[in-house]
Parts: C-alpha cells; sequence; structure tokens
C-alpha cells in the first residue's frame, strides 16, 4: 500500500505536467481532473476514515474527513492540509482548535493558512469543536452550550458527559487517526487557534 507522501508525490506528478490544477485556490478534486488517483489511493490507505471532500491547494491536498469516535460515541468531522513536502517524508503537525459555535471548516473558509502551511511544510489538522447529531444531546436555542460548544474539555456531568468528551477525542481518537493515516510528524506539533 502506497504511502501519503508516495501518493502526493505521484499525484503532483500527474498533475504538473498537465498544468490543470490552480496554485493559488483549493480545487475539488473530482472525476473529471487527474486527481481521481489520488482520491482512490487514500480511500484505499484510510480504511477507518471517510473521505467527505479533497481539493488541492497550493501543491498540497485539503481534506475533509470523517469517522467514528470512540471518545464522543459518534462520527465526527475534521479537516487536514497535507503540504507538497509531504512526498519527501513526516511533516510537522498544526492542531487548530477553532471557538465557540464554530466548526471544522470556519478557518478553512476565512482564513487563508494554506499557502503559509505549504511554504513551511506544516501539516494543519482543524477538528470541530463538539460531537453533533441526532443522538447528541444539545439545547437548541443556547448557543454557549452543546452542539459547536464542546470547550474542548471532557464533561463529567449527565447528559453531557455521553458525547462531550472533547480532550480525550482530540488527544486519543483524533491524533490516532491524524498519525496512523497521515504523513506526521508526532515529534514536531503545535496548537493554535
Amino acid at each position: 500500500m502506497p504511502t501519503m507522501a508516495e501518493l502526493v508525490h505521484e499525484y503532483n506528478r500527474q498533475n504538473s505536467a498537465e498544468g490543470t490544477i490552480a496554485q493559488n485556490r483549493p480545487t475539488a478534486l473530482t472525476a473529471h481532473a487527474k486527481p481521481s488517483f489520488l482520491s482512490r489511493q487514500m480511500e484505499a490507505r484510510m480504511t477507518s476514515i471517510e473521505t467527505v471532500s479533497q481539493a488541492r491547494s497550493h501543491g498540497g491536498v485539503q481534506g475533509v474527513y470523517r469517522h467514528r469516535s470512540a471518545a464522543c460515541s459518534c462520527d465526527m468531522t475534521f479537516a487536514v492540509f497535507v503540504p507538497p513536502q509531504a512526498e519527501n517524508g513526516p511533516c510537522p503537525v498544526l492542531w487548530y482548535l477553532s471557538g465557540l459555535t464554530c466548526t471544522h471548516a470556519n478557518v478553512m473558509e476565512k482564513g487563508e493558512y494554506r499557502r503559509r502551511a505549504a511554504e513551511l511544510g506544516l501539516i494543519v489538522v482543524c477538528p470541530d469543536t463538539s460531537p453533533r447529531g441526532d443522538d447528541v444531546h444539545d439545547i437548541a436555542d443556547d448557543w454557549q452550550i452543546g452542539s459547536g460548544a464542546g470547550f474542548y474539555v471532557d464533561a463529567t456531568a449527565e447528559p453531557w458527559a455521553a458525547n462531550y468528551r472533547m480532550e480525550s477525542y482530540i488527544l486519543q481518537d483524533l491524533s490516532e487517526a491524524v498519525f496512523g493515516d497521515f504523513p506526521a510528524d508526532r515529534s514536531r506539533q503545535g496548537i493554535f487557534g
């Protein structure tokens, strides 16, 4: 099975010759473009992760993924930007923790981090801020608690303790996914948001 670095290298090799992908903005990886090779290979590699979307940006790949979280007892969505330097081996990881009422997408849509991350060879991981779904307790008319307001801690009181275990999710479930399925260097990590 090819490594993520090999996939990124092959993707870049196939697309640099054709010049079909813009380098300055995310471009969806679709069946109409060559990148379907990368999509198929990443799907094969990520057996426990569902690929929601992928886009090429600044020579790297921006992806949105979903996986089952044991800590939160529900499916969780997260985003990962893999820079072009991943073809040469594992890259440092920056964890971006969004604020209250946000999702994994806020920084993807409102903050252009990909250009600089590509220049510096950084993987950027953007988790959702809380568990979500029909079976997750929420207070619909209170934006300060419930969906979108996980606070990156583990709840201890019911009914919140069943799903709102964001510290455990980040440190265990998401870390396992990132370091198991992406070319991420566990010894070089940082956090911002």
